[in-house]
């Protein structure tokens, strides 16, 4: 069976996109989590890079994924986009090896509390993945009303696609 590391794009404890990971993580024995929240990433800027380089938090992340050929990202969403926190890592990324994802299947979804699922968001990753990364994206989902799902055991059905995919 092969392995697939999986992250969301948040830096919140609370997280239900996080949330979101480690359920189908607990279904799926070959699912490696990892939380963005612990690499060290500073704030991108040009100046932040010219005087101090690439962060080693960067290289660390981009060098665990190339150790999988599958990934699983949730991304949550903020006014209707990807979180700062996660463009951001993605900003730092694309100045160390744009085509981080190039040969990997990717399986993209988000969630939300309201009935949209974060839409815009996983729109926004799917378009950053397919210009920039060479993520080849083989599944996206977005699951609305998580809590509604999770509270009356609705979720797993709903994620059947995802861990079909995985």
């Amino acid at each position: 069976m092969e392995k697939v590391l999986a992250f969301s794009g948040s830096n919140s404890s609370k997280s239900i996109n996080q949330e979101l990971i480690r359920i189908i993580g607990s279904e799926k024995e070959n699912l490696d989590v990892i939380d963005l929240s612990k690499f060290e990433i500073p704030l991108f800027g040009l100046d932040v890079e010219e005087n101090s380089g690439i962060p080693e938090g960067i290289k660390d992340l981009v060098y665990q994924i190339k150790l999988y050929n599958k990934i699983l990202i949730a991304t949550p969403e903020h006014n209707g986009a990807m979180p700062a926190f996660f463009k951001n890592i993605l900003d730092w990324i694309s100045r160390y090896e744009v085509k981080f994802l190039e040969d990997k299947d990717v399986i993209i979804i988000s969630t939300s509390p309201g009935g949209r699922g974060a839409i815009g968001a996983l729109t926004a990753l799917e378009n950053q993945l397919n210009r920039y990364s060479g993520a080849n994206i083989i599944h996206k989902q977005p699951i609305g009303l998580f809590e509604d799902k999770l509270s009356e055991n609705k979720l797993l059905s709903e994620l059947k696609p995802v861990l079909d995919f995985l």
